[in-house]
């Protein structure tokens, strides 16, 4: 006790110091701690918040033009359209364009060049530029605004098959030689042949010649008897059927062929029945690689093939292919 009552005045004096201490070290975190709170406040040090990042993009985007080429399908946009007349982005569907006023019909025609905004969009033409209605986007001669009017498709050159503009395919087929072997018959002088030709009997032999008139069209060759049998169960028994043949040389080809009692002969190609839609109405005969003119496009077609079970017709017009079916 003595020695407090003694040295009070120190004591007092270290105690107080010693709480000043306390009170400048509290002072100085805490003051430490604010002063780092109001760093981090600052925006411009936030390096990885997608939030900052998507509102500055927003910001950059809202306050720049409208693009000079607008993406021709509005579709792509989740929540917004571009207005046809003042370019700027709206709310989609949006019946009044907020940024200009004008009422907007995205179900019609917006750039007014006389093509549905659906049918545009179908085939990725633009919407928004009226200029592209006398543009060919498949390049086949057809403006993208006919091809609207035919509803054919303005990418595909085949599409619409401009043959069908001029022409109507009537048929297609496997010509038949005009004479038929009617009867073989052994003589003593040899082998007597029935034919008929272009529906008049000739009887002839082997070695000479089938006429027209008085021109020779068909040279005679030799006589193979034949038969074939066939089972007939009306009468339980077999049939012989005489199938017998000639060898036949066509004399204006040089072509060999064959007769055979009773059956057509045809000839080894295709042809087709062809009748133009305007001016002449007489139809005409087509095999491949003959052509035809198309008036309407001041071009010609050729032949490229002929399908006689398909009974269709393929057409050449500079590379690109038509597929006309007969009528």
């Amino acid at each position: 006790m003595n020695i407090l009552k003694q040295h009070w005045e120190k004591i007092l004096l270290a105690a107080v110091v010693v709480i000043a201490l306390i009170v400048v070290a509290i002072s100085f975190t805490a003051g430490s701690e604010f002063g780092s709170f109001e760093k981090a406040k600052n925006a411009d040090i936030i390096k990885d918040s997608s939030v900052l990042l998507g509102y500055k993009e927003s910001i950059k985007f809202s306050e720049s033009e409208a693009p000079d080429k607008l993406n021709p399908n509005p579709f792509l946009h989740e929540e917004l359209q571009y207005c046809p007349k003042c370019k700027k982005l709206q709310p989609k569907y949006s019946r009044i364009c907020p940024e200009c006023g004008t009422t907007v019909d995205y179900n019609k025609d917006a750039d007014g060049d006389g093509m549905d905004n659906k049918w545009e969009q179908k085939y990725s033409l633009d919407w928004t530029n009226p200029n592209d209605a006398n543009e060919d986007a498949d390049k086949d001669g057809i403006t993208n605004l006919e091809e609207y009017k035919r509803t054919s498709n303005p990418k595909d050159p085949s599409d619409p098959n401009i043959i069908l503009d001029d022409y109507t395919l009537l048929k297609v087929y496997r010509p038949s030689r005009p004479v038929m072997l009617m009867k073989c018959t052994k003589l003593s002088s040899g082998v007597n042949l029935q034919l008929k030709y272009k529906g008049r009997t000739q009887f002839k032999k082997e070695g000479q010649k089938v006429t027209d008139g008085n021109t020779p069209v068909y040279e005679i060759g030799t006589v193979a008897f034949k038969k074939i049998g066939k089972w007939n169960p009306m009468i339980n028994s077999t049939q012989y059927l005489d199938k017998s043949e000639v060898t036949m040389t066509d004399i204006k080809t040089s072509a060999p062929f064959t007769l055979v009692i009773g059956e057509t002969n045809y000839y080894d190609y295709v042809e087709a029945e062809i009748q133009a839609k305007e001016g002449e109405t007489k139809p005409f005969i087509i095999r491949k690689n003959d052509e035809i003119d198309l008036p309407k496009y001041k071009e010609k077609a050729k032949v490229e093939s002929l399908d006689e079970n398909e009974k269709a017709c393929i057409f050449d017009v500079k590379g690109r292919k038509y597929r006309v079916n007969a009528k």
